[in-house]
C-alpha cells in the first residue's frame, strides 16, 4: 500500500507540477500524516524536492515537485528513414539526442550497426546511476515472441528477435512497442492526452497506425496487433497492399501511397516530399487538394467503424500527413460525420496532437520509466 501511495504522489506531481502537501492530501484522498510520511521517504530518495512556497492568500505552503533528473531512460525510434535516440528524464525532457539516416539500400547488418552506434553514443552521455533501461518504438508488427514479423520500409529486419538483439548487447531492462502506441504514451504523459485516461490516437504517416488507450494503457490485443486500422479494407478489390490484401487504408491514405500517387499523376514534379505536397495543397493545387481530400474521406470511413463500435470520448490526430493543414482534417471530419452513428460522433472530441512525430522515442523511454515508476518508491 505504501508503494502504491508513493507512486500516486509521484504521478500527481508529474501531472500537476509543484504542489503542496495539503493539495496532495486532498487530491489523493490521503490524510495529512500519511502524506507527511510518504513525502519524507521520497525526499530521502531524492525523487522529489522542495520548490518554494505558494503565493495564494493565507498561510504560505511549501511546494513539492518531481526531481525530474533523478532517473533517465533511453528511447529509440526505428523509422523507415532514420533512427532517433533520446535520453529522457522523468519529466519527459530530452537531455541528449542522436540520429542517423537509413537508406533503402541498407542491409540488415548495416541497420543494426547504425542502431548500435546510436545506443553507444547515448550511453556515453548518461549517468549510469540514473539510467533505468532502454525502450524501442518500431514500425510494423512484433509478435508475442518479440520477433519482427512485418515492417513497412524495414523488411530487411523481419524475422529478427529484437529483444534478444538488445539484451545480448546491453545489460539493461528493455521494452518495445510500435510507434503509434509510443506516440500515444508520450501524448498521454506530456501532450494532448495529458489527464485523459481513455482515447484513440490515429497516426497518419508513411504508414497508418492507431492506438486505443483504456484506463491510461494502450490495448495490444491477443497477437499484439490491435489498432492495425491501416489494414482495414476501404476499397474492395483495390490496390495490393504490402500485407497481401487489396484495398487497405494504407494503399489510399498513407503518406507513402500519396507520394506514389503524385509520381503517377504528375511525373513532371519528380519525387515529392510531404513538405512539397503540403505546399501544393496550401497554394490550392487542384490535383493536390483532390488527392488529400480523397485520402481524408477514406480515413473517415475507416475510423467511423471504430468510433461507432467503441464510442470513445477523444480522438487525437498526429503524424506527418497532418502537415497538409485543414484540407485533410476537414475531409476526415466530414467523412466521419457522414458514416458514424450520430450520438457517437456528437460526443466525440477531436484533438490535434501536441508532440512531434519523433516523440515516439519519448514514449519508448516512458515504457521503461512508467514500468519502473511503481518501483522507484
Amino acid at each position: 500500500m505504501r508503494t502504491m501511495n508513493s507512486t500516486a504522489v509521484l504521478c500527481a506531481l508529474v501531472n500537476q507540477g509543484p504542489t503542496s502537501r495539503c493539495s496532495l492530501s486532498s487530491k489523493l484522498n490521503l490524510d495529512g500524516t500519511t502524506i507527511t510520511h510518504l513525502v519524507r521517504g521520497l525526499l530521502k530518495k531524492k525523487l522529489i524536492e522542495t520548490s518554494g512556497f505558494s503565493t495564494t492568500t493565507g498561510r504560505p505552503r511549501e511546494l513539492l515537485k518531481l526531481n525530474v533528473d533523478a532517473r533517465e531512460a533511453i528511447g529509440l525510434l526505428l523509422d523507415p528513414n532514420h533512427i532517433v535516440g533520446k535520453v529522457v528524464n522523468l519529466g519527459g525532457e530530452v537531455k541528449f539526442i542522436e540520429s542517423v539516416q537509413i537508406s533503402d539500400n541498407d542491409s540488415k547488418d548495416t541497420v543494426l550497426s547504425k542502431m548500435r552506434m546510436i545506443c553507444e553514443r547515448l550511453l556515453q552521455k548518461t549517468y549510469k546511476s540514473r539510467l533505468l533501461g532502454m525502450g524501442l518504438a518500431y514500425h510494423g508488427i512484433v509478435n508475442k515472441n518479440d520477433i519482427l514479423e512485418q515492417s513497412a520500409g524495414l523488411s530487411v529486419l523481419e524475422g529478427i528477435n529484437i529483444r534478444h538483439f538488445f539484451e545480448n548487447l546491453y545489460n539493461l531492462p528493455f521494452a518495445l512497442q510500435d510507434t503509434s502506441r509510443c506516440l500515444a504514451i508520450a501524448e498521454h504523459w506530456f501532450g494532448a492526452a495529458k489527464g485523459i485516461e481513455d482515447f484513440v490516437l490515429i497516426q497518419l504517416d508513411y504508414g497508418i497506425g492507431c492506438t486505443l488507450v483504456v484506463d491510461g494503457k494502450p490495448l495490444c490485443g491477443i497477437s499484439n496487433s490491435a489498432g492495425e486500422i491501416g489494414h482495414t479494407v476501404v476499397v474492395p478489390e483495390g490496390k495490393v497492399c504490402r500485407c497481401g490484401m487489396r484495398g487497405c487504408l494504407e494503399t489510399v491514405a498513407s503518406l507513402s501511397s500519396i507520394q506514389r500517387s503524385f509520381v503517377e499523376k504528375y511525373p513532371e514534379l519528380g519525387a515529392v516530399t510531404h513538405e512539397h505536397i503540403a505546399e501544393l495543397v496550401s497554394k490550392g493545387h487542384t490535383g493536390a487538394v483532390e488527392t488529400i481530400t480523397e485520402a481524408g474521406k477514406y480515413v473517415g470511413i475507416a475510423l467511423s467503424h471504430l468510433i461507432s463500435v467503441l464510442n470513445p470520448g477523444h480522438l487525437i490526430f498526429c503524424g506527418r500527413l497532418f502537415s497538409m493543414g485543414p484540407v485533410l482534417k476537414d475531409a476526415i471530419k466530414s467523412s466521419l460525420k457522414s458514416h458514424t452513428v450520430f450520438s457517437s460522433y456528437n460526443s466525440l472530441r477531436i484533438i490535434d496532437g501536441q508532440l512531434e512525430p519523433d516523440s515516439a522515442a519519448i514514449g519508448a523511454a516512458m515504457l521503461i520509466l512508467e514500468k519502473t515508476f511503481s518501483n522507484l518508491a
